[in-house]
């Protein structure tokens, strides 16, 4: 029995229905599209741009799609314009003076006769020459958007697949150590998309064109190689192709392979990891500039001519701005984790699980659900709803846990209602000169307590999940290494997950004996393993998941696959603790650049604006005092503590994300980094 849910089937009719409209708009401009655009030498490159974009069009029907969506949206901006043009003249020239005097019809008067015609309609006639400038922009810019969009995609897929084909060869090599044979270990890579993403379709396109075109093993590769937007792809495949000609062993040329892969992948890492210690030096002498700034334009302000608006300018936009270009340089050099680490069910509804925190997603019950007993399974849907609620009312930290932006759903009125009653007591005010008066206690209200109410619980759920998660592949290696030794005694699969978690008291092994118990009431072994992963969803679990699924298919004796993906998780685990640490360093810079920045601007309140302010004398004819008599100890003060603020939570963010690539990792910076901010400054202002 399979039925779809009405969600799948609404998504796949409005797709249907954008294709059909998008075919319709090709048919409809394809003669603007031969005009305009035919025989040009940048049609040819636009259709391999596609090819390596994985966009299944042509350029000429890509072409005229786009044609159709530009000037459907260039008429309605034009006429947008045309119409805006028109009211904004009358409104602020009022309407055309046009002569009474009716002038006789005359060779010599046709000029006049225009000219008072040009006068009548002036404003309709700016508003669509404004209209028609609109829409030649607009189809100009979309088109050449349509024909540089590929090109975007193409690099964006070659990212992707850089950075998961180590991983894929290493899941290639594993199987063919096993005793896979080519085709198989093609097959399986194409059928691992949830696991690597953009390589597994270009081998779908391997075994496409075998399995539906009739191309020939050899040639499949040569067109894929040709095809692929990624040189490290590219080189490979053509290596592969030159091993299959030749007959050689292709489980010792993967072997190789993998090697150098994982060298090369060291020394991407190595290299990543000295350009984040480059920029965390640059941000130290970044923050200098600000911090400089501030100072220099405080006493220039001092010795006689106040620079208000110059330290608003910094501390509200040059401050921030520097922070938000740095944030912008590490996530263009970041690594990112391709993939969500979790696996398709593959239509196997044993595999699908339930996850008793989502109150709405029931798969299993879902999936029955259309059938001719609808109305019996929306009662247990009903009654499932209802347990699941009582659940979470429970245990409602188990459930804040995995989902940690949730607790907003509490903090969010906890904060408006504390806000309120601060309101309403006095005690914070929205004038801005209590604001100037008051910087401390009213930036502390405004500001710091909204600010920790919200991300402290979100911070402590969230590293709670991680670690909790993180337990899954701390022994990862030894686990799987006990596995394969336990397998190569003999033992079925199944048999060895039971005898390696004997004893042992990890979380791997707990799941270990959890689907071999499945396994004993029925359940695959398949659907098992996909069920456990699902609930950590880690993409590198999910790579060694896929990995034994895919080989205890083919056998129950899979000890030399486990042994290479032991190996190939020790590898992991050596890299993941150089980044850790390295990237330990990196927080640790930026640690010290805020402290740095909090003390000097914390001393120039304390000792330097404080005290001079009240030890000079202010005396008409001293320019200097007369600079003092002008500056205003409150605003100083505030926009001290604000600068101070600011930086807290740029240092705090950047902190957080060089360290994970992650912006939830912040939170606990944040939270750290604001919380010593407003001890350190009620010391000051105390």
């Amino acid at each position: 029995m399979s039925t779809k849910t009405s969600t799948e089937t609404s998504s796949n009719d409005l797709e249907s229905s954008d294709e059909s409209i998008s075919l319709s708009l090709a048919e409809l401009f394809y003669p603007s599209f031969k005009r305009l655009f035919e025989g040009k030498d940048f049609v040819s490159d636009l259709d391999r741009d596609l090819g390596e974009a994985n966009i299944n069009k042509p350029a000429e029907i890509y072409l005229s799609t786009a044609l159709g969506y530009s000037t459907i949206l260039g008429t309605l901006l034009s006429v947008l314009v045309s119409i805006f043009m028109w009211g904004v003249l009358s409104t602020v020239f009022g309407a055309p003076v046009v002569g009474d005097v009716i002038i006789p019809y005359s060779e010599t008067t046709i000029g006049s006769y225009f000219a008072l015609v040009i006068n009548a309609f002036q404003y309709p006639l700016i508003g669509f020459i404004f209209g028609l400038l609109t829409l030649v922009i607009t189809v100009a810019a979309s088109i050449g958007f349509a024909v540089y969009y590929p090109k975007l995609e193409k690099r964006s897929r070659a990212r992707e697949i850089e950075l998961v084909l180590g991983d894929s060869l290493a899941f290639m090599y594993s199987l063919s150590v096993g005793g896979t044979n080519q085709l198989q270990v093609m097959e399986a890579v194409a059928n691992a998309e949830d696991t690597y993403g953009e390589v597994s379709v270009e081998f779908q396109r391997i075994v496409y064109q075998m399995k539906y075109f009739n191309t020939d093993y050899q040639t499949a590769v040569e067109n894929v190689a040709e095809l692929t937007p990624s040189d490290e792809l590219e080189g490979f495949l053509s290596d592969m192709l030159s091993v299959i000609n030749s007959g050689g062993d292709m489980t010792s040329f993967l072997e190789t392979q993998q090697d150098m892969m994982r060298e090369r992948g060291r020394k991407k890492q190595e290299e990543l990891l000295d350009t984040l210690e480059f920029f965390g030096e640059m941000y130290m002498s970044l923050n200098i500039l600000p911090m400089g700034l501030i100072i220099v334009l405080v006493i220039v302000s001092m010795m006689g001519d106040p620079q208000i608006n110059a330290l608003y300018l910094t501390v509200y936009a040059i401050l921030p701005a520097l922070n938000i270009m740095f944030g912008i340089i590490i996530a263009s050099v970041k690594k990112d984790e391709i993939g969500d680490g979790k696996l398709d069910t593959e239509g196997n509804i044993a595999a699908k699980g339930e996850d008793e925190t989502k109150l709405t997603e029931m798969s299993v019950i879902d999936f029955y659900s259309g059938g001719e007993h609808s109305s019996f399974f929306a009662q247990i849907q009903s009654k499932e709803f209802r347990y699941r609620v009582k659940q979470i009312f429970r245990s409602p930290w188990e459930f804040f846990r995995l989902r940690p932006k949730y607790v907003l759903i509490i903090t969010l009125p906890v904060t408006v209602i504390v806000m309120m009653v601060l309101l309403a007591s006095g005690l914070m005010s929205a004038s801005p000169a209590v604001m100037i008066s008051e910087p401390y206690s009213q930036t502390i209200m405004w500001v710091y307590i909204p600010v920790l109410l919200n991300l402290t619980p979100m911070a402590v759920f969230y590293e709670w999940n991680r670690r909790t998660r993180g337990r899954i592949t701390d022994t990862l290696t030894q686990d799987i290494r006990k596995l394969a030794n336990t397998n190569e005694t003999g033992q079925p699969i199944l048999e060895a997950m039971r005898s390696s978690a004997e004893g042992q008291d990890t979380l791997l092994s707990q799941e270990f004996n959890r689907m071999y118990k499945k396994t004993k009431f029925g359940t695959s072994l398949s659907p098992a393993l996909v069920e456990f992963n699902n609930r950590y969803q880690t993409p590198r679990l999910a790579r060694v998941v896929k990995l034994i699924q895919k080989a205890q298919e083919a056998s129950s004796n899979i000890s030399e696959v486990l042994q290479t993906a032991a190996k190939t998780s020790r590898y992991q685990d050596d890299l993941e603790q150089d980044r850790i640490q390295r990237t330990r360093m990196q927080v640790a810079v930026t640690t010290i650049t805020y402290l740095v920045f909090l003390g000097v601007i914390a001393m120039l309140d304390l000792y330097f604006i404080g005290e001079m302010l009240e030890g000079v004398e202010i005396d008409p004819d001293n320019p200097i005092g007369s600079g003092f008599a002008d500056l205003n100890v409150g605003i100083i003060s505030m926009l001290f503590f604000h600068a101070v603020t600011i930086q807290a939570l740029c240092a705090g963010a950047i902190s957080g994300y060089s360290q994970t690539g992650e912006f939830s990792s912040s939170y606990k910076y944040i939270v750290a980094f604001m919380v010593i901010s407003a001890v350190a400054w009620g010391f000051v202002a105390a």
